[in-house]
């Protein structure tokens, strides 16, 4: 099954969205660096909570697109490292 249709109508669209949360709760000095995956999840399951309602799958695709959204974090944030580190 492929990513998008896993992620349902238009879901995916989550994933910027709590990249620019995540963007803005990691240069607030009220939260702490740990807990912001908690926050980005806890936002993801609340939106897949209210779209799919209490199901497992709403558990997985807000645990997905959280994880998504990170992870293209890191990979930006890496990718831009490597290419300081070379010049």
């Amino acid at each position: 099954m492929a990513l998008v249709q896993f992620l349902h109508d238009h879901f995916y669209y989550l994933i910027p969205i709590l990249w620019i949360i995540g963007y803005f709760l990691k240069h607030s000095s009220n939260v702490p660096r740990h807990a912001i995956i908690w926050f980005l999840f806890g936002i993801a399951l609340i939106i897949a909570l209210i779209v799919f309602g209490l199901t497992l799958v709403a558990f997985t695709k807000a645990l997905t697109v959280a994880a998504l959204a990170v992870f293209i974090h890191q990979l930006y944030i890496q990718t831009v490292k490597w290419l300081k580190s070379r010049r």
